[in-house]
């Protein structure tokens, strides 16, 4: 009986050891898997195209969508040219934790427009308290 009792023991803690190690297998994240290309962190790209719209209208049709989306628009764009635009914010989400620093640089031709994103690093949130609970 303690011999069933020990195998069935050491089954069921190497299962559980196992399962494990294959959770962390899944749960693992590359950066091949998260950047488009390392080298430069864009994490996303595309381009967009449109029937007869000149790319002075695409760029006051950016403008205006940027101004809506983005309380301090003139804060946000960091440079703009007459091709391209290029704005530095950081993204909202429930979780702070998950906030991160966007480089968004759109760049403009007649009919189209390519949107890269890439990652600046992670943002900054000073730490605090909550009552007598430390958040870090």
């Amino acid at each position: 009986m303690k011999k069933l009792f020990l195998i069935s023991s050491i089954a069921l803690i190497s299962n559980t050891f196992l399962a494990q190690n294959e959770k962390q297998e899944k749960d693992t994240v590359f950066l091949s898997q998260i950047y488009i290309d390392e080298s430069t962190y864009l994490v996303s790209q595309k381009v967009i195209e449109f029937d007869s719209i000149s790319s002075d209208e695409l760029i006051i049709r950016f403008e205006n969508w940027a101004g809506q989306n983005f309380r301090n628009y003139d804060k946000v764009r960091t440079s703009k040219t007459e091709s391209q635009i290029t704005l530095n914010y950081i993204t909202s989400t429930f979780n702070a934790a998950l906030d991160f620093y966007i480089i968004m640089v759109v760049e403009f031709k007649d009919n189209k427009i390519r949107v890269q994103i890439f990652d600046d690093g992670n943002a900054y949130k000073p730490s605090s308290y909550s009552v007598s609970t430390y958040i870090s």
